[in-house]
């Protein structure tokens, strides 16, 4: 085939494979998962007028206004690669939306995924053996799932409703399990608008002016948050001279959100101490903190083909304490899950409540693990519980 041959069939592969990803970003966005994307988007690289500088295929904005940056290309040869990665990189580090990227992905057809090219850079890339400016490493089938989790994740942004609820009837029940997609919105949205007011306060110079001078109009969580992260790290107040914070934090390898909700950084006249924030904000007495499958509590626990596993996969199938007693046989019973799933207390209750020990998902354990947790039931702010997730304590 000559030249001009292989580089039509390569354009028509290209333009199949974005099709393919048009599709299925168009239904997301028809669900209500993503709020918008846009097709071959061209960036300007920051103080520059040209604004051919970085390419990314697709854009997608989430619901809270953050990004999701695509850069495919039909194989993973070399010099395809670099030319992805540097656009990547660009987007990413030097673009107007360099604050608000929450994944940057290299995409290939599924049919490249099964070349040594790609297999041998996705290796080196997940055993950290060569830097990539990029979070996720996907043939197209594993970015699917990626989305399919990530949807999973934000249709779950709700509290734990009547189901839940034992002083609720059955015809209670079953009226607020029928709208829990509308309850997720509702508390969802007040989750993010909470989360934006707790960043846009930890960054105000203002806030840490008035706390440095001791003003009593300093916002009392502002205090709450910062004496906790002081203390536990042993920080002099008078040695602060700036505190940043970001909501933007990676998402997980599988497309899940992260625990931590915001990133802080304390800078001092000596050095600089990162910490992480989870941010809850309800006003049920039980909300939703962990919504994973069996599969991956076993993974997670280490336990596959164990008494545990057993467990764990017919509470999935029988969710509810009455439903899954009646279904345990002889001699199995609630008792020893409950003695097994003691064992692994720490593990299960560090992963629940921060995120820790899913080393097949973090990707960057530093900003995705939480280290401490604000609580808000209400719009009080007696009611705002904040503290560390240091199990030892």
């Amino acid at each position: 085939m000559n030249q001009a041959g292989s580089n039509s069939q390569k354009s028509l592969a290209g333009k199949s494979f974005d099709n393919t990803i048009r599709v299925i970003l168009e239904k997301l966005k028809e669900e209500g998962v993503i709020s918008s994307f846009e097709k071959k988007r061209n960036f300007a690289h920051k103080g520059f007028d040209y604004q051919k500088q970085y390419l990314a295929n697709f854009v997608v904005k989430t619901l809270n206004d953050k990004y999701i940056i695509i850069r495919r290309t039909t194989s993973c040869r070399g010099d395809r690669a670099k030319i992805a990665y540097y656009d990547l990189n660009g987007v990413k580090n030097n673009s107007e939306y360099s604050e608000s990227i929450i994944a940057s992905i290299f995409l290939v057809p599924d049919e490249a995924a099964d070349t040594p090219s790609f297999k041998n850079e996705k290796k080196n890339f997940l055993d950290k053996n060569v830097f990539l400016p990029v979070t996720h490493f996907f043939s197209l089938g594993e970015f699917i799932g990626f989305l399919e989790n990530y949807a999973h994740d934000v249709r779950s942004l709700r509290p734990l409703t009547a189901i839940q609820d034992t002083s609720l009837n059955q015809d209670q029940m079953i009226t607020s399990a029928m709208s829990v997609g509308e309850t997720g919105s509702y508390y969802g949205k007040r989750g993010n608008e909470y989360e934006l007011e707790i960043c846009s306060m930890l960054k105000s110079r203002v806030e840490l002016d008035r706390m440095l001078a001791h003003s009593p109009q300093t916002d009392p969580r502002y205090s709450l948050i910062v004496n906790k992260i002081t203390a536990d790290n042993n920080i002099l107040l008078d040695y602060i001279r700036s505190i940043s914070s970001s909501n933007t934090v990676d998402l997980l390898a599988n497309g899940g959100k992260p625990k931590t909700d915001i990133i802080v950084k304390i800078q001092t006249t000596e050095t600089e101490y990162t910490s992480t924030l989870s941010i809850k904000r309800s006003t049920q007495k039980h909300v939703s903190c962990h919504d994973y499958p069996a599969e991956a509590f076993i993974r997670v626990l280490q336990c596959e083909g164990g008494k545990l596993a057993k467990y764990l996969e017919l509470f999935q199938k029988e969710p509810g304490y009455k439903r899954f007693e009646e279904a345990l046989s002889h001699p199995d019973s609630v008792e020893e899950f409950s003695k097994l799933l003691t064992q692994q207390e720490r593990t299960f209750n560090e992963w629940v409540l921060t995120g820790k020990h899913d080393t097949e998902n973090l990707t960057n354990p530093e900003h995705q693990v939480a280290e401490y947790c604000l609580i808000s039931s209400g719009g009080c702010v007696e009611s705002d519980q904040f503290g560390s997730f240091d199990l030892n304590k």
